[in-house]
């Protein structure tokens, strides 16, 4: 998925887009968000491919 997959940290809000999306790319998905002055934040997503 590497070469499918392109995280967008300058877009507001942030995003990750995979392209040719797969069945084999379905689960979940954590975005881990780390501070300088703060706790680090964590978010799961389900991905379900239909």
């Amino acid at each position: 998925m590497e070469s499918r997959a392109f995280f967008n940290s300058t877009a507001s809000p942030a995003f990750l887009r995979i392209e040719e999306i797969r069945k084999e790319d379905e689960g979940v998905y954590r975005c881990r968000v780390e501070y300088r002055r703060a706790r680090t934040e964590t978010m799961d997503m389900m991905l379900a491919v239909i």
